[in-house]
C-alpha cells in the first residue's frame, strides 16, 4: 500500500511540476517584497521555492521564518493565481511564520510590498484540502493570492507528514 501511495505522489508531483513549467515562465524579483497579514501578526520576506523534480513539489526547506513564492505559479501584476508557502512548524514543532494561518478570517486585509508600492488584498476564502489537492495552485482568470501551510493537527508521524493544507485566499481591493 506505500509503495501504491509513493507512486501516486510522484506521478502526482511529476504531472504537477510539468504543468506549472508550461504555465508561466515568470521568474520572480522577490529582494525587497515582503508580505504582512496583521490579523496574525505576520510580517515577512517572501523569497522563491523552487520546483524541484526530485521531490516533485517545491523546495521550502529554506524558508525559516520567511514566505516562499512557489515558482511556476503567477507573479503580482500577472492577473491570475500568485502562490505563497510557508511553514507552520518547524521540524521541531516549534511555531514558523504561518503557525496561525487557519486564524485568519474572511475579509481580514493581506498586505504585499512589491516593486516599492504597497497592494491590499482582502480574504475571501480560508479551508482545508488534502496534500494531494493541486487545484489550489492552478491559475485563475484574474489576480488572486493564495496563501498555503501545512494544517498542524493533520501531521502523521508514522508517515513522517502532514495530511492537509490551510489555504487562504485573497483577492486585489
Amino acid at each position: 500500500m506505500q509503495k501504491v501511495t509513493n507512486l501516486v505522489m510522484l506521478a502526482t508531483g511529476l504531472l504537477f511540476i510539468g504543468f506549472f513549467a508550461s504555465v508561466s515562465q515568470i521568474e520572480a524579483q522577490t529582494s525587497g517584497v515582503s508580505l504582512s497579514i496583521p490579523s496574525i501578526g505576520v510580517e515577512a520576506s517572501i523569497t522563491d521555492a523552487p520546483l524541484n523534480p526530485q521531490l516533485g513539489t517545491w523546495d521550502v526547506s529554506h524558508l525559516n521564518m520567511n514566505v516562499g513564492h512557489l515558482m511556476g505559479t503567477a507573479w503580482f501584476g500577472s492577473g491570475s493565481n500568485i502562490v505563497l508557502g510557508g511553514h507552520s512548524e518547524t521540524p521541531s514543532l516549534a511555531p514558523d511564520i504561518f503557525y496561525n494561518l487557519d486564524s485568519v478570517s474572511v475579509g481580514d486585509e493581506i498586505l504585499v510590498n512589491v516593486d516599492g508600492s504597497q497592494r491590499h488584498y482582502v480574504v475571501t476564502e480560508v479551508t482545508s484540502v488534502s496534500r494531494f489537492d493541486m487545484r489550489i495552485a492552478y491559475p485563475t482568470a484574474s489576480e488572486q493570492l493564495t496563501i498555503i501551510t501545512c494544517q498542524r493537527d493533520s501531521y502523521d508521524g508514522n508517515a513522517g507528514q502532514y495530511q492537509s493544507r490551510v489555504v487562504v485566499k485573497a483577492v486585489p481591493v
